[in-house]
């Protein structure tokens, strides 16, 4: 017999008084998308009935799933303008794989040269592995193909020295972030995902026309439809937080003949010079930024007073990766990936808040984040 959807939807998310073991399994499964062997659901039911629900997600955590699943599916949301979780490993998630697998302070990514791959020495897959190349995600596909366990093969690399770059800065110049963000436009994408990615907003929710507009480029028109008001009521709102941050990847770009993120050092990319309806507009002269929304309604994002420009993409990702409402947005990502739902309601939130405070304290150690989210979510059942 069907039970009607109805009832069956009352069913699946009525509270249930679960004993050890069922507790058990659901930690596993939400911590590594499958279900634990018996030895292991044995051994976190003990754990839990001893009271120590994060020793049994530890445990759980050892699985190749927590990394090669759950933590995947985390960061591939952050590769793509679809925000899909399904797709093919590539060197962002590689190296958040790595970080994770390691206790490295995920803020760290976003700045440090850094990037994780195989050694093919530790390599054992079925399939022959090609070398890491900054034209392709081959490298990365195989291995997502071979069935080789990630955190045995993934090794820490200069990601300058590999994707042959004088600078490199994590997460934000791998070659999956400018494939997406950095092809054509004029680099405002990568500002607008980073918003999205790191500090859980997108720009529609930060625009604030109080703002000065001084570093808005020539390419945004004052007069749009022969109205200014739509430029001052709306338009200024993003452009003048967005464009003040653009200039970070002044010298970067997705070359689409090469297929690789290239770095041009004191030379600003081509494309920043397109369209210039307005020549009294702001011009791009060098990688310089600054944050023009630490005052007004969007400095409730708790932003670092001590960076507030910079130059370059290293410096904009420190600065975000120092900003309080970003680790909030970690919170709620790995809420949202164990939990298997949004924050929305007054005890969630509650959650959230606790889990981005214990991110920060724990020196924004992911992995801790993921486990103490686990038995979070095990408390409100």
């Amino acid at each position: 017999m069907k039970i009607p959807l109805t009832i069956l939807a009352l069913t699946l998310s009525a509270p249930v008084l679960a004993d050890e073991k069922d507790q058990a399994y659901r930690l596993h499964n939400r911590l590594t998308c499958e279900a634990p062997s018996k030895d292991v659901l044995d051994q976190m039911a003990d754990l839990i009935k001893k009271g120590d629900s994060e020793g049994a997600a530890k445990l759980a955590s050892q699985n190749r799933g927590f990394l090669e699943c759950t933590v995947k599916q985390w960061c591939s949301g952050q590769t793509n303008k679809d925000q899909k979780i399904n797709v093919k490993l590539n060197d962002y998630c590689a190296t958040v794989i790595g970080g994770v697998r390691d206790g490295r302070p995920f803020g760290e990514l976003l700045y440090s040269d850094v990037i994780y791959m195989a050694d093919p020495n530790k390599y054992k897959g079925t399939i022959p592995l090609p070398a890491y190349s900054p034209a392709n995600n081959d490298h990365y596909l195989v291995l997502d193909n071979s069935g080789a366990d990630l955190a045995e093969v993934l090794v820490e690399k200069k990601q300058s020295e590999y994707a042959q770059m004088e600078k490199a800065s994590g997460l934000l110049t791998t070659r999956a972030f400018g494939e997406a963000f950095l092809s054509l436009g004029t680099n405002r994408r990568a500002v607008r995902f980073s918003m999205i990615n790191y500090l859980c907003t997108d720009l529609e929710q930060m625009m604030d026309t109080t703002r000065p507009d001084t570093m808005v480029g020539r390419d945004v028109e004052r007069n749009p439809g022969s109205d200014a008001s739509t430029y001052n009521n709306k338009c200024k709102g993003c452009h003048a937080g967005q464009d003040f941050f653009r200039g970070a990847w002044a010298y970067y770009d997705f070359d689409a003949t090469s297929k690789k993120v290239v770095y041009t050092p004191g030379s600003v990319v081509k494309k920043y010079s397109n369209n210039p309806y307005f020549i009294n507009g702001y011009f791009t002269t060098d990688d310089s930024w600054a944050n023009n929304w630490i005052e007004g309604q969007n400095a409730k994002f708790g932003w670092p007073q001590n960076l507030t420009k910079g130059n370059g993409v290293a410096s904009f990702g420190e600065m975000l990766s120092k900003t309080e409402e970003f680790n909030t947005c970690m919170a709620k990502r790995t809420f949202k990936t164990v939990c298997l739902k949004d924050a929305t309601d007054d005890t969630d939130k509650k959650i959230v808040s606790e889990l981005a405070a214990d991110f920060k304290a724990s020196n924004q150690n992911l992995k801790t984040l993921f486990i103490k989210t686990a038995t979070r979510c095990q408390a409100g059942e």
